[in-house]
C-alpha cells in the first residue's frame, strides 16, 4: 500500500516538473526572440531609416491654393467716357461716326435701351454687395452691340467697357433675348395685308406684278418655312387680262420647279426672253445688295449665312 503510494506520488511530482521545465524553456526562448527583434528593430532605426529618410523621401508640401484675380477696373469712368463720346449733348463722334461704330443710327440704339431698361431688371444699375454700382445699361448694351456688329469675342470689349469676358457674354445673352422678346412681335412676326400689299406695289413698279420678294433672302424668315409647308400668301394680280391668286417668287437656278418659284432664264433668246431677264438681274441685284450691307454691318449676320 506504502509502496504504490509512494510511486504515484513520484510520477506526479516528474510530471509536475516537467511541465515547469518545459514552461521555463518556452519563456526564455519568448524572451530571446523578444531581445532579437529588439535588436532588429533597433538596427533598423540606426542604420536603415535614415538612410532611406535622407535620401529618398520626399519633402511634404502644401497644396497650392487657387485664388480668383481682380482686376480694379474702373467701371464709373468708362461710363462717363462712353456717354461723352457718343451720347452727351455735345458728343466727341457724330452720329455719322456712331453709325459706323455701332452699325445703327443712334435714336435706333437709344431706343432699344430705353426699352431693355424699362422691361428687363438685368439692364438696370444696380449696387452689389459691397454698395458700388455695376455696368450701366449703355455699357452692357454697347458690349453687346459690338460683338454683334464685328463678330468679336468676349475678351475684345474689355479695354474700353472695362468688362470682363464672363459679364460681357451674359450681356449678349439678355441682350439677345431682351430684343426677340421687346421687338419681336413688331419686327419678326410674319407678313400681314400691309406688309403684302407694298412689296406687291415695289414689285409692280420693278415690273414684276405679283412677285413677293427675292426668295434668297428670305431663307431664314417665316416666309420660307411656309413655303416648304405648301403655304403661300394670298395674292391677287392681272396680267394682260388674266387673274392670278398665287403670288411667287424670284429665284436662281438652284430652287425646285415649283410653280410659286421663277427662276431666271440662262440662256435668253427672244427679245421677250432677255428683257425679262434683265429687269429680273437688276431686281435681285438690288435686293442681294440690301441684304449684303447688313452682313457687313453685323459680322455675325456673315457667319452665319
Amino acid at each position: 500500500m506504502n509502496s504504490d503510494s509512494n510511486s504515484s506520488s513520484s510520477s506526479s511530482s516528474g510530471l509536475f516538473d516537467y511541465m515547469v521545465n518545459d514552461f521555463v524553456e518556452w519563456h526564455e526562448s519568448i524572451t530571446e526572440r523578444r531581445k532579437e527583434d529588439e535588436w532588429i528593430e533597433e538596427a533598423i532605426n540606426t542604420s536603415v531609416v535614415p538612410l532611406v529618410t535622407s535620401t529618398y523621401q520626399v519633402p511634404f508640401t502644401p497644396e497650392p491654393t487657387y485664388q480668383r484675380w481682380y482686376v480694379p477696373r474702373d467701371r464709373e469712368d468708362s461710363d462717363i467716357r462712353l456717354y461723352n463720346d457718343y451720347f452727351s449733348p455735345r458728343p466727341l463722334y457724330t452720329d455719322d461716326m456712331f453709325r459706323r461704330q455701332f452699325r445703327m443710327r443712334k435714336n435706333v440704339f437709344t431706343r432699344i435701351v430705353n426699352q431693355l431698361r424699362e422691361s428687363n431688371v438685368y439692364f438696370q444699375q444696380r449696387p452689389n454687395a459691397t454698395g458700388r454700382l455695376g455696368a450701366s445699361p449703355l455699357q452692357k448694351c454697347t458690349a453687346a452691340i459690338r460683338m454683334l456688329a464685328y463678330g468679336t469675342s468676349a475678351d475684345a470689349v474689355d479695354e474700353y467697357l472695362k468688362m470682363a469676358s464672363s459679364s460681357a457674354r451674359e450681356c449678349l445673352s439678355h441682350f439677345v433675348e431682351g430684343v426677340v422678346s421687346e421687338f419681336g412681335p413688331e419686327y419678326l412676326r410674319r407678313a400681314n395685308t400691309t406688309d403684302t400689299e407694298r412689296l406687291l406695289r415695289e414689285s409692280h413698279i420693278r415690273g414684276f406684278p405679283g412677285s413677293c420678294n427675292d426668295i434668297n433672302v428670305l431663307q431664314r424668315s417665316s416666309v420660307f418655312s411656309d413655303i416648304c409647308e405648301g403655304r403661300a400668301p394670298d395674292v391677287s394680280f392681272n396680267v394682260k387680262g388674266n387673274t392670278y391668286n398665287m403670288g411667287y417668287y424670284l429665284t436662281d437656278g438652284i430652287y425646285p420647279k415649283w410653280a410659286t418659284f421663277i427662276p431666271a432664264i440662262k440662256h435668253p433668246q427672244t427679245g421677250k426672253h432677255k428683257l425679262f431677264t434683265k429687269k429680273q438681274e437688276s431686281y435681285r441685284k438690288d435686293v442681294e445688295r440690301v441684304f449684303g450691307v447688313l452682313q457687313a454691318r453685323f459680322a455675325i449676320i456673315r457667319h452665319q449665312v
